[in-house]
C-alpha cells in the first residue's frame, strides 16, 4: 500500500479529509485499498494493483477490530517469527492486521516489535489514542499536522499541507537551496512534519507528543574474533534478503563496492534465494572514477549471473523534470534523482517487482578517521601509532586534530575553534557552508545556521566512533533521503529494499567491536568477512582511492545542459527573490563564475537551487497552499 491517510477530531468532515489526501497522492496508487469509519475519524489507503501480488504487500492495507482501527503502508518480514510472539494461533498474515495484533499485545510501543519497511496509523476509541509509527529505515513516508484540533496525517507533506492550506516554510525552503542535512526536521510548508523514522507519534486529548527512534549504542571495545563473527553476519544477511525476496525475480542494483556485493552475494548463497537475484549496474566511460565494470563482471562472473547495463551517458539530468516536480514532496532534490529513476524503470523492464541496494554498508560497518581518537582514548598506544604512521598523520596539530579534539565534547570544541579562529571542529560530523548568493538576512538567521550545523549529541560515556556510526543511523536527513528513492522506483513500479539495515543486522553490527569494522588501511571488515568466498577477493581488497562517486557524469551533465537551463529559468521572476532568500546579483555572479572556472560545491548548490525554484512554482499551480 502505497499512499494512506488519517483525520481525527471534532470537526466532522474527516471522511472528506481522507477522500482529499489520497486523491491529492494518487501517484502513489490508484485503486482502493481499503476504508474505516472509526469513533475517532476517518482512515483509508490507496494503492497499485500490483502490489497485491504474492511478497509485495498484503490485499488491503486496512483492519479493524472493534474500538480499534489500523491504516498501513507496510511490507512485514518474519512474518512467522512474529505470529509466533504474538501467540494464540495468530492466522493473520496481512500487514494491517499483523500491526492491529501487535497493538493489541504490545500497546503504545508495538513498533518496536515488528519488522518491515511500514508506516502506519492506530486509532483506540476506548483509549481515545491516536498512534503513527515509522520503521527505522524510512522508505515509507508519514506525516502530520494538527489543524484546528484536527491531526491530520498522510504518507505526503505536499497533500497534507494542501487540505489544510499550510503556509509554506521560508526555512526548509532555504535549507534546501543550501542542501542541508538539518533541513530534514521538518517539510516545506509551516506546521506540517514528518513522522520520525523508527519512531511515532502518540496523540491523545488534542496533545500530541513525539517519541523519536533511539539507535543502539555502537560497541568499541571487546576481543575480536572477524571470522566467527563474518559467519554469524552471513547467516543474518542471508535471512534478510530471504525475507525482501520476491518470486520470480528481484533485482539488485549492484555496484562494484562492498555493500551491494554483499546483498547480492549473501542472497544468492541462500539456498532458497537461488537465481532470483538479477544484477542491474551502471556503466560509466573509461577512466571515469566512478567505473566499476570489472568489479561488477568478476561478481557476477563469480555467480554466472547476467547483468543489465545502464549507460550513464544515456541518463540526462533533467529527463523526465516536469513530471518529477510536479509530485516532488520537498523542496530538495537529490543530484542523481534521474539516475535512480532509470535503475527503477530498468529493474521494471527484466520483470522485476522489487529492486534491493546496499543503503546501510557505510553508517553499519564504515568509520571514518576519527577511531583514532578512540584509539588514543582506550590508551592503545602500539595501534594509534602504526594507524597514524599508515594514514600518513603527522605533526602535533594533525594529531590534535584527529585524536585529540573528536574526544572534547562540542563546546569545548566550537570554544577551543573561536580561539584559533577556525569553524567549528566536529570530527566526522558535518559543518556545511551556505551558498553565497542566501540573503544576508537569512545568513544571519540563527535557525538556519543551526541547520547547517546540526547540533547532535554524544550520550555519556559514548565514543567518538560509536557516536559516529550512531548519528548515521540516527538522523532525519537519510530516512527523508530513502523515501525519496522509494518514491521514485514506486513510479516505475517497483519497491526498494534495504536487507543491510534489517533490524537483526543493524543490531548485530553494533554488538561487534570497533576492530571489526575498521583498521588504518581498510574499512567494513566485518562486512567483507561474511562474503569471504561469495565474491572474488579483488572486489573485496582495500582499494588506493575511492571508487563508484559519479561527479564526473553530474560534471558532464553540468556542461551539457544545465546552466543554459539554469539562465532560462531564472530570466523570468524569481520565486527565491520574492520570498527573500536569495540575493539575484549574487546568483548570477557565482554562475558566471562556475562556467569559467567548474567547483563541484558550487555546482551542486545551483543544481539545489534551481530545484527549490521549480518546486516553488510547482506549488505555486496549488491555489489552496497560502504565499
Amino acid at each position: 500500500m502505497t499512499a494512506i491517510g488519517a483525520a481525527f477530531g471534532r470537526v466532522g468532515n474527516e471522511r472528506e479529509v481522507v477522500t482529499e489526501l489520497l486523491r491529492l497522492m494518487g501517484h502513489r496508487g490508484d485503486q482502493p485499498a481499503g476504508a474505516a469509519r472509526h469513533p475517532l475519524g476517518a482512515l483509508a489507503a490507496t494503492a497499485y494493483g500490483w502490489e497485491a501480488e504474492a511478497g509485495v504487500a498484503g490485499a488491503t492495507a486496512v483492519a479493524t477490530d472493534h474500538d480499534v482501527a489500523v491504516v498501513a503502508d507496510a511490507s512485514l518480514y518474519y512474518v512467522e517469527d512474529l505470529r509466533r510472539r504474538l501467540g494464540q494461533g495468530t492466522q493473520e498474515r496481512n500487514p494491517a492486521a499483523l500491526i492491529l495484533a501487535a497493538y493489541r499485545q504490545w500497546g503504545e510501543w508495538f513498533w518496536e516489535r515488528i519488522e518491515g519497511d511500514f508506516s502506519c496509523v492506530v486509532a483506540d476509541a476506548r483509549s481515545g489514542l491516536v498512534i503513527a509509527a515509522r520503521d527505522h529505515v524510512g522508505r515509507r513516508p508519514l506525516h502530520y499536522t494538527v489543524d484546528h484540533d484536527q491531526l491530520v496525517v498522510g504518507s505526503l507533506a505536499r497533500a497534507v499541507a494542501l487540505v489544510t492550506a499550510k503556509e509554506l516554510n521560508a526555512l526548509s525552503v532555504a535549507a534546501a537551496v543550501g542542501g542541508l542535512l538539518g533541513g530534514s526536521m521538518e517539510t516545506g510548508f509551516a506546521g506540517v512534519l514528518p513522522v520520525p523514522a523508527g519512531g511515532a507519534i502518540v496523540a491523545r486529548g488534542g496533545v500530541v507528543s513525539v517519541r523519536p527512534w533511539v539507535a543502539p549504542r555502537f560497541k568499541v571495545g571487546g576481543r575480536p574474533r572477524l571470522a566467527e563473527s563474518g559467519e554469524a553476519l552471513r547467516g543474518l544477511l542471508g535471512a534478510a534478503v530471504r525475507e525482501r525476496v520476491v518470486a520470480p525475480r528481484t533485482a539488485v542494483w549492484l555496484s562494484g563496492g562492498a555493500d551491494s556485493t554483499a546483498v547480492f552475494a549473501a542472497g544468492n548463497a541462500s539456498a532458497q534465494v537461488g537465481s532470483l537475484l538479477a544484477p542491474v549496474s551502471i556503466t560509466y566511460p573509461e577512466g571515469d572514477p566512478a567505473r566499476e565494470d570489472d568489479h561488477i563482471r568478476a561478481t557476477t562472473s563469480h555467480w554466472n549471473a547476467r547483468v543489465t547495463w545502464i549507460d550513464s551517458e544515456g541518463v540526462e539530468l533533467f529527463e523526465h523534470l516536469s513530471t518529477r516536480v510536479a509530485v516532488r514532496d520537498d523542496p530538495y532534490a537529490h543530484t542523481f534523482e534521474a539516475m535512480n529513476l532509470r535503475l527503477a524503470s530498468t529493474s521494471a523492464s527484466i520483470g522485476a517487482r522489487v529492486a534491493f541496494d546496499g543503503y546501510g554498508g557505510d553508517q553499519l560497518f564504515h568509520v571514518s578517521g576519527v577511531f583514532l581518537a578512540d584509539y588514543l582514548a582506550r590508551l592503545k598506544w602500539r595501534a594509534l601509532r602504526d594507524a597514524m604512521r599508515e594514514m600518513e598523520v603527522n605533526g602535533v596539530r594533525s594529531f590534535v586534530s584527529a585524536a585529540v579534539l573528536p574526544l572534547f565534547p562540542d563546546r569545548i570544541r566550537e570554544w577551543l575553534d573561536a580561539l584559533r579562529g577556525r569553524d567549528a571542529n566536529r570530527g566526522t560530523m558535518i559543518r556545511q557552508s551556505l551558498p553565497s548568493w542566501i540573503s544576508e538576512p537569512w545568513r544571519r538567521d540563527e535557525q538556519l545556521l543551526r541547520r547547517a550545523a546540526l547540533e547532535p549529541s554524544r550520550r555519556l560515556l559514548e565514543s567518538p566512533s560509536g557516536f559516529e556510526s550512531r548519528w548515521y543511523v540516527e538522523t532525519p536527513y537519510f530516512p527523508r533521503a530513502a523515501a525519496w528513492a522509494a518514491g521514485l522506483a514506486l513510479q516505475a513500479g517497483v519497491v526498494v529494499r534495504s536487507p543491510l539495515l534489517d533490524r537483526r543486522v543493524l543490531d548485530f553490527a553494533a554488538s561487534r567491536p570497533l576492530s571489526e569494522r575498521v583498521s588504518a588501511s581498510d574499512s567494513k571488515l566485518l562486512l567483507k568477512a561474511a562474503v569471504q568466498g561469495l565474491a572474488p577477493a579483488s572486489v573485496l581488497a582495500p582499494r588506493p582511492f575511492k571508487t563508484g562517486i559519479p561527479r564526473g557524469y553530474l560534471a558532464r551533465q553540468m556542461d551539457r545542459s544545465f546552466l543554459p537551463m539554469f539562465r532560462q529559468t531564472f530570466s523570468s521572476p524569481s520565486r527565491l527573490v520574492h520570498m527573500g532568500l536569495i540575493d539575484q546579483g549574487k546568483l548570477e555572479a557565482a554562475v558566471d563564475q562556475v562556467a569559467r572556472v567548474p567547483d563541484h560545491i558550487t555546482r551542486v548548490q545551483l543544481f539545489l537551487t534551481l530545484q527549490a525554484e521549480l518546486w516553488l512554482r510547482s506549488i505555486e499551480k496549488s491555489c489552496s497552499v497560502r504565499k
